[in-house]
């Protein structure tokens, strides 16, 4: 019995990971939601792409993972040890009521996971990437690298004011330029629409600021972050930024 209950806790382990992996593979579960609706997406299809993620995962990845996962289940065993076990002084014989506090105690014990599980997903994740976060050009290691600049809109949604992430994208991108550690640039946006062209927009802003227009080459698809990425290393040869 104990061997079943590990069995289905280490499942609901497994589904909360992608659960937490969903969101991250796909930026706008509403769109997402929307496509399958409108027969735009398949199941299999989401499935398919969703599976691909894990084929581009590294050690790193993995190793978070595993991580997360045994720190759910340390976490579980030591607020069921401290915690829950205080509510078996409740329990009176009564299939009924004995019923409801089990029921009780395990969605409590879910509840805790959760949020312990979403604690623990956040850190990882601030830890995973501050490490790999250079604040200025002296950060930046080695001779001069292919820069993959990931689009987005040049103003808001009123199309009037100024989009900052634009505007400090470009500018990082410069600094690195003035730096002479730039020797290609990979532009990977949306293109959804003719009136829609985040790569475009973004070439024009580079060049605009003396940044020569053959350095720069176009991804029309980059749709999600993670398309970029994986788009940089299929279609352009790309192995690492």
């Amino acid at each position: 019995m104990k061997g079943l209950k590990f069995l289905l806790f280490l499942f609901i382990i497994c589904l909360l990971i992608l659960l937490f992996l969903i969101p991250f593979y796909y930026s706008d579960i509403n769109q997402l939601i929307n496509d399958i609706s409108d027969g735009h997406r398949t199941i299999a299809s989401v499935f398919s792409d969703f599976l691909g993620f894990f084929s581009h995962a590294d050690g790193w990845n993995l190793l978070g993972f595993m991580f997360l996962a045994a720190s759910i289940m340390v976490m579980h065993g030591i607020v069921d040890y401290l915690v829950l076990h205080r509510l078996d002084k409740f329990y009176k014989g009564s299939f009924i009521w004995d019923g409801f506090m089990w029921f009780l105690r395990r969605q409590l014990s879910l509840a805790i996971t959760v949020l312990f599980f979403m604690f623990m997903a956040n850190l990882i994740v601030d830890f995973y990437s501050n490490v790999r976060i250079a604040s200025n050009t002296e950060e930046v290691i080695g001779d001069r690298y292919t820069v993959l600049l990931l689009g987005t809109n040049k103003f808001l949604r009123d199309g009037v004011n100024e989009n900052v992430y634009f505007t400090h994208r470009i500018d990082a991108v410069m600094e690195l330029y003035k730096a002479g550690l730039v020797s290609q640039i990979l532009v990977s946006g949306d293109n959804s629409s003719d009136d829609y062209n985040e790569p475009r927009d973004m070439r024009n802003a580079l060049v605009k600021n003396g940044i020569p227009a053959g350095l720069i080459k176009l991804d029309f698809a980059g749709f999600r972050t993670l398309d970029s990425i994986v788009r940089s290393k299929k279609l352009f040869g790309k192995k690492g930024f």
